[in-house]
C-alpha cells in the first residue's frame, strides 16, 4: 500500500522498489507534500507566510533532514545523489 500511495506522489519511481530504503520514500513523500500544503501561501506586509510555513515544517518534520541553508522552498531531490539539492545549482547547470 505505502508503494502504491508513493507511486502516485512521484514523477519517476523507475528506480525506486518495494525494498527500497524507507528513508527515500520518506524524503519523496514530504517533498511531494510541501507544495500543496503551501501553495495557498502568501507573503503580506507584515508576515512572509511561506518563510512561516518553511520554519513549522522543519521544527514539526524532524525525521526529514533538510539543508540548514534557505528554505524548504529552495530545494529538490537530486535524481542521481537522491538528496536534497538547491534549485539554483540545478538551474546554473543548464
Amino acid at each position: 500500500m505505502n508503494f502504491v500511495i508513493f507511486t502516485g506522489l512521484s514523477s519517476d519511481t523507475r528506480e525506486y522498489s518495494p525494498d527500497s530504503p524507507h528513508e527515500l520514500y520518506e524524503i519523496h513523500f514530504a517533498f511531494a507534500s510541501i507544495q500543496p500544503f503551501s501553495g495557498v501561501l502568501f507573503q503580506d506586509q507584515l508576515i512572509d507566510h511561506h518563510m512561516e510555513f518553511s520554519r513549522w515544517w522543519i521544527k514539526e518534520m524532524r525525521t526529514i533532514k533538510f539543508p540548514s541553508q534557505g528554505t524548504i522552498f529552495d530545494y529538490f531531490i537530486d535524481p542521481d545523489t537522491k538528496k536534497f539539492t538547491l534549485w539554483a545549482e540545478k538551474n546554473s547547470r543548464h
